[in-house]
Parts: C-alpha cells; sequence; structure tokens
C-alpha cells in the first residue's frame, strides 16, 4: 500500500511527505504509551503535541485535512474527555472552531470549483429538520454542530481529494489509524478494560476475563467504531488481491488480520457480513469487467488471505479461550435481528402520526436523546414495551430525523456515487490505479448501503469517513488531475 502519492499529484510535495510522516509517527506515540502502560500524564503530553503538530500543519495547508483527520478522530480519545468549561470534550471537538475559521476565510477567497447539487441540496434539508426539530422543543445545540462539522468535513474533502492518487493516501491513512486503534482496542479486549478513560490504564481497573458474560468493556471504541473496521477489511482485502507488491500484499494482509480481529471481538454481525457482502459484490464485478486478471490475482491471494485470518483467529482464541463460546453465539444470533423488527414497526408508526414531520423530520441528532420523550416513541419494541436504546437501522434514522425528501435526497447520492464508480471502472481498459481507486469507493457505497440497513451510524466522528467517501463517489475522480 502506497502510504504517500505521486510527487506530480500533490502540491509541495516534499514538505507535505515529511509532514504527514511526522503526523503519522507523533500519533504512533501516545499508542505505544497506551500499550506500555504509561502514566496518563505522559498519554495526554504525547497525545497533545500530536494534537498540536496537527492544528499547526492545517494552518500551513488545509489539504492536509482530510488526510490528519482520521488520527484526530481515532486515536485522540485515547486520552478520555477534558474538563473545558463544566463539559467533556474531546481534542476532535477543539478542532473544529479552527476549521470553521479557516473554511470561511478560503472560501471567500477562494470559492469551491467542484460542488453537487445533490450534496447542496441535502444540505439544505439538513438544516431545514434541524430547524424543525428546534421548533418542537428537542435541544439545538448538538445538532447545529453535527451539520457544521458535517459540512466542514465536506468543504474540504471537496477541496482535497480529486483523483485516484489523493483517495488512495486517504484510505492509507484511515487504514493506519483504524489498525492503531484497534490494536488499542484488543489490548483493552484481553484485559477486560473499558477505554472510556485514560485512567482506567493506569489505575488497572481490570476483571477476571473468565468470569464475565462479555469481555467486550472497551465502550468508546464499540461506538460505531465497525463501521471504520468494515471499510478498511474491504480495502485491504482488495488490496491482497489486487497488489502486484509481494511488501505492499503483505502489509495488507497484516493490516487485514488486526482489522478482522478487532471486529471479531466487537462480534458485530452487520459489519462482518456488509464487508463479506460488499467484498463479494465488487470481485464479482471486476470478474465481469477484467475476467483474466481478477482470476490470476484471487487464486494468487485467496490461499495466503484464509492462512493469515486462520493463524490470526487461533492465536486470538488462545487468550480468550472462556469467551469463544460469548463471540460465538452473538455472532450466529439471531434474536436482535426480530427485536430490530419490532422497533422498526414502532418507529414507522410514530412517523406516520406527524404528516409535517414526515416530509421537513425531526432533527438530525433527534434519536440520540434517550431521554427525550419523543426519541422514546420511535426505540420503543411494539411487543415487549421495552425501550430497546436506538433505531438501529440508519436509513430509517434518517427517513425520522431529515424527512422522506431528506432520505430520497442521501438515497440519490448513494446512486449516484455507485453509477459514477462503475461508469469508471467500465472506461478502464486495464487494472490500474485509476480503475482500483474506483473499485474501492464502489466496494465502499455498497458495504455501507448493506451496514446501513440495520445499524445506526449517527453524526459522531466516526461518521466523517463514510461523509468523505460520499462526497468524493458522487462528485467523481478525474483520470489525471488539474
Amino acid at each position: 500500500m502506497q502510504i504517500l502519492p505521486n510527487p506530480k499529484y500533490f502540491p509541495s510535495y516534499s514538505a507535505n511527505s515529511l509532514t504527514l510522516r511526522l503526523v503519522v509517527l507523533l500519533w504512533l506515540l501516545p499508542v505505544l504509551l497506551t500499550l506500555a502502560k504509561a502514566p496518563a500524564s505522559v498519554i495526554l503530553a504525547a497525545t497533545t503535541a500530536a494534537f498540536a503538530f496537527c492544528v499547526g500543519a492545517q494552518l500551513l495547508n488545509s489539504y492536509l485535512l482530510p488526510y490528519i483527520l482520521p488520527f484526530i478522530a481515532l486515536l485522540s480519545p485515547i486520552t478520555g474527555f477534558l474538563k473545558l468549561g463544566g463539559a467533556n470534550l474531546l481534542y476532535s471537538d477543539l478542532f473544529f472552531p479552527l476549521l470553521a475559521l479557516q473554511a470561511s476565510l478560503i472560501a471567500i477567497a477562494r470559492p469551491p470549483q467542484r460542488s453537487s447539487k445533490l450534496l447542496f441540496l441535502l444540505g439544505l434539508m439538513s438544516t431545514v429538520s434541524t430547524i424543525a426539530g428546534v421548533a418542537i422543543g428537542l435541544d439545538w445545540l448538538k445538532p447545529v454542530l453535527y451539520l457544521l462539522q458535517m459540512v466542514l468535513v465536506a468543504f474540504f474533502t471537496l477541496r482535497a481529494v480529486k483523483n485516484a492518487d489523493d483517495l488512495s493516501l486517504l484510505r492509507n491513512v484511515w487504514i493506519m489509524a483504524a489498525v492503531m486503534g484497534s490494536v488499542i482496542m484488543l489490548q483493552a479486549y484481553l484485559e477486560g478494560r473499558s477505554l472510556i478513560l485514560v485512567t482506567d490504564i493506569v489505575q488497572e481497573r481490570e476483571v477476571d476475563i473468565a468470569f464475565i458474560a462479555n469481555l467486550f468493556r472497551s465502550s468508546y471504541y464499540y461506538t460505531n467504531f465497525h463501521f471504520v473496521l468494515g471499510l478498511c477489511i474491504v480495502w485491504t482485502s482488495l488490496h491482497a488481491f489486487l497488489s502486484s507488491s509481494k511488501n505492499q500484499r503483505f502489509l495488507a494482509l497484516a493490516a487485514f488480520s488486526i482489522l478482522m480481529l478487532a471486529l471479531i471481538s466487537s462480534a458485530n454481525k452487520t459489519a462482518l457480513f456488509s464487508s463479506i457482502s460488499a467484498l463479494l459484490v465488487t470481485v464479482v464485478v471486476l470478474l465481469h469487467r477484467h475476467p483474466r486478471k481478477m482470476s490470476t490475482s484471487i487464486s494468487g491471494a485467496i490461499l495466503p488471505i484464509i492462512f493469515v485470518l486462520c493463524l490470526a483467529i487461533w492465536s486470538f482464541a488462545q487468550s480468550v479461550v472462556s469467551q469463544l463460546e460469548f463471540i460465538g453465539a452473538g455472532l450466529v444470533s439471531v434474536s436482535s435481528f426480530f427485536i430490530r423488527l419490532e422497533v422498526f414497526q414502532q418507529a414507522l408508526s410514530a412517523w406516520f402520526s406527524s404528516p409535517l414531520n414526515m416530509l421537513l423530520g425531526y432533527g438530525l441528532g433527534m434519536l440520540e436523546g434517550s431521554d427525550s420523550k419523543l426519541s422514546v416513541l420511535f426505540k420503543t419494541s411494539s411487543i415487549t414495551g421495552y425501550s430497546e436504546g436506538t433505531l438501529d437501522s440508519a436509513w430509517l434514522s434518517y427517513l425520522v430525523e431529515l424527512g422522506l425528501p431528506g432520505l430520497l435526497l442521501l438515497a440519490a447520492l448513494f446512486a449516484r456515487g455507485i453509477h459514477n464508480s462503475l461508469r469508471g471502472l467500465r472506461n478502464c481498459p486495464s487494472l490500474d490505479e485509476f480503475a482500483f481507486a474506483e473499485a474501492t469507493l464502489f466496494a465502499s457505497l455498497v458495504y455501507l448501503v448493506f451496514a446501513m440497513s440495520t445499524q445506526m451510524i449517527g453524526y459522531s466522528k466516526i461518521s466523517w469517513l463514510p461523509l468523505q467517501l460520499l462526497v468524493v463517489a458522487a462528485v467523481g475522480l478525474r483520470r489525471t488531475p488539474a
């Protein structure tokens, strides 16, 4: 996996190459300190230094945001929450005021040339639904912050990710950040620790893993982290299939094994089956377009993938023998599916009760307010009468929060992105880097279509990667940079 793009495709390549390598190394330091159970103050200092460097790099070059965002999103939370002014904040929360100021200055000086009418309309519908939610009494702060964050991520992604090399870099930095986060998560899993507070690392708040029914206590990384894991698993699998370099294939297999173990440890069926389904669909499309090349690639990579996966699972099983039964039961159980169907039925009944909100929506993040009397109506089982915590379907969630027009706009964006990727693949006479970029975009959107059916993605920092992919796919990649 090439870490940095070709020099001619990236402005000021020498400076940016060094900057990105420093970003990786600086974020690797707090990860290693966490694994070594260093004092919390040392981990906080290392994380602060990495964050400060990213802020400085962003101020000097606004094109870097999509490539430093993964580390801030996935790794800055290892310090736990920072208490500022009575609020619990993460470094990622402190990053966006800077981005808002920078984006405003850039938009005035150099308005974005690449845009999408569908993206603009979806943003407009999100604004309308937020206003509608506030009008019926929901808290306004979080929905407004969610909306501003997503607008900023889309703005900087449109500016920076334009061709196959830019997308390759975006994929690779997310893979690296996800691998680092997975290593931390797996260590916490094996030790029975929660990752919600950094004090758990140094105060040895551990449990005997032989006596708990569910070992997974890595609270922060469980919150939708499986969306990123599934996407990265699809990408590393395609790297292993299509890479002609042994070194790149080895790196892809190593990353694949770590990501897969992290996903298995969370026993998240949706992400696991969605990644497998997306990969199969993509392989079928590539086989249809490039049958000879794909047949050779698959035959040469399938055995190494199976071997690495089996070896990784066997090694993992040696450490968590007492947990295998729980993981297996969680992966094959279908009880949660029937509970979701009951909740879906109740949510639709509540949605049909208000024709105005059917069109305007109830506002971004309404379903996350579990203490809201209104949100409980959409999350209560019609059979048991118990609230199940959330409406576990992103598609239904967006239907409720954005309204029917907003959901249709989102579906149109996905359809356009998938169409653009397929068109790009059809125009590629061979499986070159551009074809690989289009294939990964296609696989990503197919994965999200599956995963969003029975999982709620929300509007947190984990949603930034799906948003970036949707923005890039909707606008389309350039064959050659302008």
